[in-house]
């Protein structure tokens, strides 16, 4: 079981905070998430359960995000050959079928438990060290697009600061990396310096999570 939170900055500014617990049940991990940011006059608030099989393969998720006065909800399922994604809110719902060309992760904006377990999944797979060979594909959901992950790269420079090497190193775009700490079992930062956005993971349950389980 972890139990915890992801404590988010921006410019070195603190801009939120993520409550998690995960839990293992019958050889799946049950993922709970909620996720407050705010960042000027933008208020973000949303839940995330999730379900993945022992090897951090994503099963389905649903998510439910207020962003100022609008409601959007997310379900996504993972089948054997595609990815289905229901969205609604305000423009009506949408579905999307997406098929799966390589190994799907999930990654839900705004979820940083999601990233982590991406970076889990994409580490325990065991990425080709440096100069062998074409970095691991991946297709993030509930997006679509391909990624790929390769050994951290440094240095890393944020806020000013050169971190230590990271474990593991995502492309969410040509331009854009997430970079992922891991210790033991878990992620111990996420950052990605071309957003000027870090992630910091205290473990333990906090008063809110406490008083949510009692």
């Amino acid at each position: 079981m972890i139990a915890g939170r992801f404590i988010l900055c921006l410019r070195d500014r603190p801009i939120g905070v993520e409550e998690l617990q995960v839990d293992l049940a019958g050889g799946r991990l049950r993922v709970e998430a909620e996720t407050c940011i705010d960042v000027g006059r933008t208020h973000l608030r949303q839940t995330l359960c999730a379900e993945y099989d022992a090897r951090l393969r994503p099963a389905w998720c649903k998510v439910r995000a207020t962003i100022d006065s609008r409601c959007i909800e997310c379900d996504i399922t993972f089948e054997a050959s595609r990815v289905v994604v229901r969205v609604s809110g305000a423009a009506g719902p949408v579905l999307r079928e997406i098929p799966l060309t390589c190994s799907p992760v999930l990654l839900v904006d705004n979820c940083f438990a999601t990233h982590a377990l991406a970076s889990l999944a994409a580490a325990a797979a065991g990425p080709l060290p440096a100069g062998h060979g074409a970095p691991t594909r991946y297709l993030a959901a509930p997006a679509g697009e391909t990624l790929t992950v390769s050994p951290g790269r440094q240095p890393v420079l944020l806020g000013g600061e050169t971190y230590p090497p990271p474990t593991v190193t995502l492309d969410l775009l040509p331009d854009l990396q997430e970079h992922a700490w891991i210790e033991t079992s878990w992620v111990d930062r996420l950052a990605i310096p071309q957003a000027h956005l870090r992630a910091d993971w205290v473990p333990g349950k906090s008063d809110h999570q406490a008083e949510a389980r009692a």
